[in-house]
């Protein structure tokens, strides 16, 4: 996803990250269509639509075409945290707990799925596209798309630095366990080093810090290569030799 740091760098302030990310999304994932939903009006109970998205030309119906979602607190999926995906914008709704109406029935044929980016009640991005079920890899390639959105979002806050060092590193983790059992030890051992040599104790957590996150590149490694059991060919070895560069 380094296209989506390309994108960022583009940006003036952080929330133009967020508010492109349908477009964005929908571009590089290939989808139908997409739209960002958050909790505004002072109703932790409603989301509104704030930015969307769908195939340039189409000119079939939008499936996205609420303005408002009205939530169910009450409903265990709502507050999961977790991407869920479903055969249809219906059933997609009823299992995060949103209310029903009769207009989500004639939504556009297709898989739909909604990535929460900022906790489960703050911002959703609602995906759709033509094959069903909701291809698993794109899901994961939409939940890696709103771990770096929330890295932007924690930018913005008092503690923004450290926000974003742990979002970073929760993508890494959920990236390639070995990396983080790797990461570990090597924050481990720099952290000593950065000690025996005497560092000022802010030196020794920028030490921490960048140890933690010197396999941050892998999140752009192709999963066929990452996750390929056995060894890499040449060709496979010039890609994941670019992770540091990438990083």
């Amino acid at each position: 996803m380094r296209d989506f740091w390309s994108m960022v760098t583009t940006c003036e302030r952080p929330r133009e990250a967020i508010t492109t990310l349908p477009s964005f999304a929908r571009r590089v994932l290939g989808l139908e269509e997409a739209a960002l939903y958050e909790v505004g009006g002072g109703s932790s109970g409603v989301l509104h639509r704030t930015a969307g998205a769908r195939f340039p030309g189409d000119p079939g119906p939008r499936g996205f075409v609420r303005a408002s979602l009205s939530l169910d607190a009450e409903t265990p999926a709502c507050v999961s945290g977790a991407a869920i995906a479903r055969g249809g914008l219906a059933e997609l709704h009823e299992a995060l707990g949103i209310y029903r109406r009769e207009i989500d029935q004639r939504a556009p044929a297709g898989a739909y799925a909604a990535v929460p980016l900022v906790g489960p009640d703050r911002l959703y991005l609602f995906l759709r596209t033509a094959e069903s079920p909701f291809p698993l890899a794109r899901l994961q390639q939409a939940e890696m798309l709103g771990r770096q959105a929330l890295t932007v979002l924690l930018c913005q806050s008092e503690d923004g630095s450290a926000a974003a060092v742990k979002a970073l590193a929760a993508t890494i983790d959920a990236r390639d366990n070995y990396t983080h059992d790797h990461s570990e030890e090597v924050v481990a051992l720099a952290s000593q080093v950065a000690l025996s040599l005497g560092l000022p104790r802010q030196e020794v957590e920028r030490v921490r810090t960048g140890a933690l996150l010197h396999d941050v590149g892998k999140v752009a490694i192709p999963n066929e290569i990452l996750y390929k059991p056995g060894g890499l060919t040449e060709a496979e070895w010039e890609v994941m030799r670019q992770h540091p560069v990438i990083g």
